[in-house]
């Protein structure tokens, strides 16, 4: 299983995160997610990098069943991974209007953290491959951040500045 974590209120992210530390699934969080820069061994903050390697794509290609928690993500990469992706897919949402621009994910309104506390899925092991994909990632990362300065320098910097 792997969450995915679009807008989301504070209680709506701390109910997601509950419900991933409860059985081990990793959660994909969208910049609007609330998760997005927590530094949490199951949150990945970075879902659009992460799809772009082959290694990323591959490790997440491991799950099965997919949950949206929240209203529509704001990346291009994984939406599109999620619409081109076999396997269910639910959207999770309090909201009663489809938010799933392909039409690909079965709509659940509810509301969230009364969803997290009623789905109690199983416990999990780690998604295979997903460790040495971050990895692969964040050593990337580095690199280009060690680079003079661009754009991945400037978001850094801004998102530092901000509360």
């Amino acid at each position: 299983m792997l969450l995915v974590a679009g807008q989301l209120e504070a209680a709506e992210a701390e109910a997601a995160l509950a419900c991933a530390e409860a059985a081990g699934i990793p959660i994909l969080a969208d910049i609007g997610s609330q998760l997005r820069l927590l530094d949490h061994p199951l949150v990945i903050g970075g879902a659009e990098l992460l799809l772009a390697a082959p290694a990323g794509r591959r490790a997440l290609e491991a799950a099965g069943h997919v949950i949206q928690l929240g209203g529509r993500l704001t990346g291009k990469r994984l939406p599109q991974w999620l619409a081109e992706r076999p396997g269910p897919y639910w959207l999770v949402s309090r909201h009663a209007g489809y938010l799933d621009p392909h039409w690909r994910a079965e709509p659940i309104q509810a509301e969230i953290p009364a969803f997290c506390r009623a789905l109690a899925p199983p416990p999990q092991g780690p998604l295979p491959g997903l460790e040495a994909a971050r990895a692969e990632v964040a050593g990337r990362t580095q690199r280009a951040l060690a680079e003079g300065f661009g754009e991945p320098q400037a978001a850094r910097q801004i998102a530092a500045a901000l509360p």
